[in-house]
């Protein structure tokens, strides 16, 4: 994003570069979708960052791949944009809800603060999936969290579906989409930081542009991603679990059940997992079990 009259002025992304343009930044003829060629900007050392800098460049939005394996991405992303009434500590709840969800698939993330008003979820992969198939995988995925919580969350773009709800963009992962940099500025009062925590710190953190410029320069050497965790994430089994879960249909489609309780009949709507488990506790069990859970207004999803 190139903000030539600084961040209280006109604004606007440039996806393709024009006359200008320093030599230190390299340029990569790419097939868009309709098949035509475009030039694109690419830089890999600080000569070519600065360079753009000097061309008022303010938010840096890459793709999702490296431009030796263009087609392959290396990574997903997970933006919770919550809907203006939507407190912190809920975002920070279902932050960490998609986290187990992702575990639960074998998939490993770290969070990055915005530097806006949510945060994104990363989750690396191997590099060895098309585009097609990370964009299936993460439309699916954003799509069973919210038939597990559609009182919590909303998958499509519809503003009057957003209301009270976060909204799990995960329109970033198709070829061509982009999502900002980790470190990246953003072009908001104050200048603040897209950053990158870990889970301890995330859980300390009090909002989402809690990082300025200022508090940046003190974490270029932080830790945000455990070895052992990266291996796993970039690893084989992370590269396999995409595929697997999409060839095999890791989410059943969910489960409605009708049970008996001292209110009557109540229909319920279940997860297979859950569905499995009440099938066996007996009878009396259920009753009870059903009764806490909607006198709690627990999900059963």
């Amino acid at each position: 994003m190139r903000c030539p009259n600084g961040i209280e002025g006109e604004r606007f992304f440039q996806k393709h570069l024009g006359p200008g343009f320093g030599s230190a930044i390299h340029r990569k003829e790419i097939p868009e979708n309709d098949g035509k060629l475009a030039e694109y900007a690419w830089i890999d050392d600080l000569p070519g960052l600065l360079s753009l800098a000097q061309m008022n460049v303010l938010e840096f939005h890459p793709w999702g791949s490296q431009v030796r394996t263009l087609e392959k991405p290396d990574r997903v992303i997970f933006d919770l944009d919550p809907d203006p009434g939507i407190g912190w500590p809920k975002i920070k709840a279902a932050a960490h809800e998609l986290r187990d969800a992702l575990v639960d698939l074998g998939l490993q993330s770290f969070p990055r603060l915005s530097g806006g008003k949510g945060v994104h979820l990363v989750v690396p992969i191997a590099k060895r999936h098309s585009w097609d198939t990370a964009r299936d995988f993460c439309d699916r995925f954003a799509h069973e969290m919210e038939a597990r919580a559609p009182q919590r969350y909303v998958a499509t773009m519809s503003k009057a579906k957003r209301e009270g709800r976060i909204f799990i963009d995960w329109l970033r992962n198709g070829r061509g989409a982009t999502a900002v940099a980790s470190w990246s500025l953003r072009a908001r009062p104050g200048a603040p930081v897209a950053m990158p925590v870990t889970w301890d710190e995330f859980a300390r953190v009090r909002a989402p542009d809690r990082f300025k410029l200022r508090d940046a320069l003190k974490r270029l050497d932080a830790p945000i991603w455990d070895p052992d965790l990266g291996r796993m994430g970039y690893g084989r089994s992370a590269g396999l679990k995409l595929k697997n879960i999409l060839e095999v249909g890791k989410w059943p489609a969910p489960v409605f059940r009708t049970f008996r309780t001292r209110r009557g009949l109540v229909e319920i709507q279940l997860a297979a997992e859950s569905s499995a488990f009440l099938a066996e506790v007996g009878n009396r069990n259920q009753e009870l079990l059903t009764d806490w859970i909607l006198d709690r207004g627990v999900p059963l999803l």
